[in-house]
């Protein structure tokens, strides 16, 4: 249950809640014939909304308020209204319109505390330093969506998943769905595990790729290729993510598949890279469609093994990570930026859940505008970007 003085930051989260009231469980909100009408960018609002104050008079339609709520933000520019059916039948055609929809009621969710967290998720659930040491986060945490983990498989079994963990694909032949590096279970701990996880929630789909520490660029796209298709052919887009730990030269064929998922709305998160170079010079994480992430200490400062540059989206805890490993309930230690893109897969994921982003283009511009600005350390170029995963905090 959310606490009252949480509310302001949660409504912060949400700005689009800003212009419904806020009513008490069991409140009746009737949004019947209320509409939000957006126009194009070229259109003149303050003639237009002459023009439809005119209309709505000569409906004399009484029962209806008409024009409730304007809206510019730069070049968007909308209104919103209690209009009679007539009145809108009216205006679908007019040249200054882009889009009528109907008003909807949201639902303001509750944030979750976790006490005694791992250092990790404190960071990215808190703006800055503080002695809050606790981990908060929506209480939803994912739930209802998918993180394909392309890695060394899941210890499926393992107690902190709580079931949620399930077997998806092994581009590997005559090798069994077993993960016998730790790497994969370690990395779907950070995303959805119930006690080191930011999503914890969320169902994790083990898509192996490696046996142990290598693989290769034909066999990792081959599981790549499997994730994208699952998503599409069951209509993921807006409650999936393709989480991938691997990082080799660069490679325009992986660096294509990963534009062509983006386009189809598919959400990739990448690590930088563990060998201290630019990002660019390696893939997937030079992929434009990817969400590449760098790797920083506990005091935000970026490790020095990490990769860096203009295609860093943001940066995320990955040093001394504590997670998941392959026993039913063991737990292990791991540094590298594979650990800090699990964080932002987790985010992904409960972004998804909360905003409702429906494809992998409102979800990279949601993960940039909700991160911490200008908070890294010796971020090395790029973007100062620090993940954030929208708790008030």
């Amino acid at each position: 249950m959310l606490l009252p003085t949480h509310v302001s930051a949660l409504v912060a989260l949400l700005p689009i809640i800003a212009a419904t009231p806020i009513h008490p469980p069991g409140d009746d909100i009737d949004v019947s014939n209320r509409y939000i009408i957006t126009l194009h960018p070229t259109a003149n609002l303050t003639s237009h909304l002459s023009h439809v104050e005119t209309l709505h008079l000569q409906t004399a339609a009484q029962q209806f308020e008409g024009l409730t709520h304007q809206y510019t933000i730069s070049s968007y520019q909308a209104y919103a209204g209690h209009f009679p059916p007539s009145l809108i039948t009216t205006l679908k055609p007019h040249p200054d319109i882009a889009s009528i929809e109907p008003d909807t009621i949201h639902t303001l969710t509750a944030l979750t505390k976790q006490d005694k967290a791992p250092y990790n998720l404190p960071l990215i659930s808190h703006r800055g330093g503080g002695p809050d040491q606790s981990y908060w986060y929506d209480d939803t945490a994912g739930s209802g969506t998918y993180a394909y983990v392309i890695d060394s498989g899941i210890k499926i079994s393992h107690l902190d998943f709580e079931h949620r963990a399930s077997l998806g694909y092994t581009s590997l032949k005559n090798i069994t769905h077993d993960d016998r590096a730790g790497h994969g279970t370690h990395v779907a701990g950070i995303i959805g595990s119930k006690t080191y996880g930011v999503a914890k929630k969320c169902n994790l789909i083990s898509v192996k790729a490696f046996n142990y520490q290598y693989s290769s660029t034909a066999t990792i796209l081959d599981a790549y290729n499997w994730a994208v298709n699952d998503i599409i052919t069951k209509k993921r887009q807006g409650k999936a993510v393709i989480n991938t730990a691997s990082s080799g030269p660069y490679s325009k064929a992986f660096n294509t598949a990963v534009d062509t998922a983006f386009s189809k709305g598919v959400t990739t998160v990448t690590g930088s890279g563990n060998d201290g170079q630019p990002a660019r010079s390696v893939s997937p994480a030079s992929a434009d469609g990817a969400i590449t992430v760098a790797a920083t200490d506990s005091k935000r400062t970026r490790a020095s093994f990490s990769g860096w540059g203009p295609s860093v989206t943001l940066f995320a805890p990955g040093v001394d990570i504590m997670s998941t490993w392959i026993g039913p309930e063991t737990t292990e230690e791991r540094t590298g930026t594979s650990m800090a893109a699990a964080h932002v897969a987790g985010v992904v994921l409960g972004l998804k859940k909360v905003r409702k982003l429906p494809d992998a283009k409102s979800t990279l511009e949601a993960v940039k505008q909700l991160a911490t600005k200008d908070l890294v350390g010796q971020p090395k170029g790029g973007h100062n970007l620090f993940c954030y995963n929208g708790s008030g905090k």
